[in-house]
């Protein structure tokens, strides 16, 4: 499915409000600002390419009034649309690895920053009549701080994501498609826990982890910006 006249021209204004509006934030907010303002651009651009998934979804009327409920589908899928297409480019996930890869590595080793009752070692919790135990020493990644169950023994059970950064001798992961999934989720996670998660003002503090995810997120961005062919849908 090629990628339509006005799609470009909405890459065009994206790449205008990059320049315009978000660039000129470097040194004169916090890093967290910073991260949410370039993550609007990012969340731009995939949009754009769900535009033909786009659909009419349902309409209903008010007092006479005519409302059209229309909607894309969800950040899930979106997500997984640009991951495919920027794996499919081995010398772009090489650049990232070549470029990042002290972060990257910090990502996939990071202890989940969350509380715990004193001396917590595993977590133990049941799910559609299954028991788990989850050992928190083999836990990486970034923790949600919306998505948490409070369990009856004071614990606490966390949604997180991780990053397995499993690398071949020619140091590129043996599967990109993953890697580039996973990277996205880690990068959604913490622009998540900065919005929905109230915590704003603590990421505002973490400047190795939003300085990282900054950098990391504008090669990605840059690359969609200078291939709005990326932008197309593939019929998955």
């Amino acid at each position: 499915m090629t990628i339509t006249q006005y799609q470009r021209e909405r890459v065009d204004d994206v790449r205008s409000w990059y320049t315009s509006i978000y660039q000129p934030l470097n040194g004169l907010v916090p890093e967290s600002i910073r991260y949410m303002a370039l993550w609007a651009v990012f969340n731009a651009l995939y949009n754009i390419a769900d535009y033909p998934k786009v659909t009419l979804k349902s309409v209903s009327s008010d007092v006479g009034v005519i409302k059209p409920y229309i909607r894309g589908r969800d950040d899930d899928k979106k997500l997984r649309l640009i991951s495919r297409k920027l794996s499919q480019d081995p010398g772009f996930v090489a650049s990232l690895i070549r470029d990042h890869i002290e972060f990257i590595t910090h990502l996939s080793q990071r202890t989940p920053e969350v509380t715990q009752p004193p001396h917590t070692t595993t977590i133990q919790f049941e799910h559609e009549h299954q028991t788990y135990t989850l050992n928190l020493s083999d836990l990486h990644g970034i923790a949600s701080i919306d998505n948490r169950v409070f369990l009856e023994d004071g614990k606490v059970l966390f949604q997180y994501h991780h990053l397995d950064l499993d690398l071949s001798t020619d140091n590129l992961p043996r599967d990109g498609r993953k890697f580039i999934l996973q990277l996205f989720y880690m990068l959604y996670q913490l622009r998540n826990n900065i919005v929905h998660g109230g915590s704003a003002a603590y990421f505002m503090q973490k400047t190795t982890l939003s300085t990282g995810a900054i950098r990391l997120l504008d090669a990605i961005v840059w690359q969609l910006l200078d291939h709005p062919e990326l932008l197309e849908q593939d019929g998955e």
